[in-house]
């Protein structure tokens, strides 16, 4: 009854309303002796049915645009799924078919050792915590998943993560088929993210706005950024969320585009930071368009540009380019700056791995390789003291490499990341980039 006068409803309902009808349906489901259990169930099919269309975008991405709410939404709905199956309710077929997307979106996304990139917000939150698999890892996920649409390769993705799987879909999950294969690089195009893959590589890269159809929510300033898994490791990564209103300073710090692998100029945010009471704002600034997105056996290509700098005295537009060379294991960034006037161009990576600088480049220490990245030419570079949170309440001192210029527009900055043996010096890795820029 609590619930039912209190419900989370606004002009666009996000996880919090969600959670209200999965309540409600829990409880007149399971309490269907009290007399008031056929409106909690009613109310709650309404809202749970309902939101999946309004709140995930068609090609299976959560609206808020933040990975750890993906997997809490996903987990409301799924749960509630299987608790009418087996209470011999039916269940809407957009219901079914909008949840698979999302566990597809799971699979891109998900590293080589099962943790997701910390993309947006983050708390940690659960339904129901079954398991002892770390918080950072939705492999849970995907052996429901696999149980439920009988999918052999989100069940052999899974791993050994099975045991929420066990209590919700039964031990029979255990004997099911699993069919192991290379998952391959991916569009999520409604949403903007996209995921480029190799061999013991990762990179999701979100070219999405701020989230919650422009209003922010449990999003980042992080248009154009990155992150990057290689060779045993996160090794360029979103800062993460640490807290939300305990600190408010620290979740600004931690939400702004400096404190993502991105490209601030004239040290403004890509999008304007609500603050106070509108904590859980970003101004629907940086709008995202996707020049070109390829994807074969030998390249990755995304091309895409945001207007968020358009609102200066100056405006200016930055696009930004990746292109991974699968075979070489080389990836090339450019950024663009566009406009008109002079302007302060500052970008940002953020190493989740020890860090030596050597030379003209930063060698990134991953487990099985060593990652150099080789900043623009012509750029001052600094580090500065950071954070990486790896959880809800908990972070860590970090290194934060920085390039800056300042200059009349155009400007063109050229990033490489090269991925090579470890013990290969500086000038052996920028070696093997001799005559790519041709070929790009």
């Amino acid at each position: 009854r609590h619930i039912l006068r209190n419900l989370e409803f606004s002009d666009n309902n996000g996880n919090h309303y969600l959670s209200n009808g999965v309540g409600l349906l829990f409880l007149g489901v399971l309490l269907a002796e009290f007399s008031d259990a056929k409106r909690w169930r009613q109310k709650g099919f309404e809202i749970v049915w309902g939101e999946i269309q309004r709140q995930v975008h068609a090609d299976g991405v959560d609206f808020e645009q933040a990975i750890g709410y993906h997997g809490l939404v996903l987990e409301f709905w799924y749960s509630s799924i299987l608790l009418c199956e087996r209470n011999g309710i039916d269940v809407p077929r957009h219901v079914r078919e909008r949840m698979e997307r999302m566990f597809d979106f799971v699979l891109a996304y998900t590293r080589p050792d099962g943790t997701f990139p910390q993309i947006g917000d983050n708390d940690d939150g659960r339904l129901a915590g079954l398991d002892d698999e770390p918080v950072g890892s939705h492999r849970r996920h995907l052996a429901v998943g696999g149980a439920m649409y009988g999918r052999g390769d989100w069940l052999a993705a899974a791993g050994e993560a099975v045991e929420t799987a066990v209590w919700l879909c039964g031990s029979d999950v255990l004997d099911e088929a699993r069919t192991p294969v290379e998952v391959k690089s991916a569009a999520f195009p409604v949403a903007g993210f996209y995921v480029m893959r190799a061999p013991d590589i990762t990179m999701v890269i979100d070219a999405a706005e701020v989230g919650m159809r422009g209003i922010g929510g449990h999003g980042h300033n992080d248009v154009l950024s990155f992150d990057l898994w290689a060779a045993g490791a996160p090794v360029l990564v979103d800062s993460g969320t640490y807290t939300y209103s305990a600190d408010a300073a620290a979740r600004q710090l931690m939400r702004s585009t400096s404190a993502h692998n991105s490209l601030r100029v004239d040290r403004e945010e890509t999008s304007r930071l609500g603050t106070g009471r509108w904590l859980w704002r970003i101004e629907n600034d940086a709008r995202p368009t996707i020049q070109r997105w390829s994807s074969d056996d030998e390249f990755d290509v995304l091309d895409a540009s945001q207007d968020g700098y358009r609102r200066l005295p100056q405006p200016v537009t930055h696009r930004r380019r990746i292109v991974f060379d699968k075979r070489r294991r080389v990836w090339c960034i450019d950024d663009v700056v566009e406009g008109s006037g002079a302007h302060l161009v500052e970008l940002f990576f953020h190493p989740a791995v020890p860090v030596q600088c050597d030379g003209n480049g930063v060698r990134l220490h991953a487990p099985r390789a060593d990652v150099w990245l080789f900043g623009p030419a012509e750029t001052e570079f600094r580090t500065e003291p950071g954070w990486i949170s790896r959880g809800y309440g908990q972070r860590e001192s970090a290194t934060v490499l920085v390039y800056s210029k300042h200059g009349p527009v155009p400007l063109q900055l050229r990033t490489w990341i090269v991925l090579t043996q470890r013990g290969t010096s500086s000038a052996a890795a920028r070696s093997l980039l001799d005559g790519m820029g041709a070929d790009l």
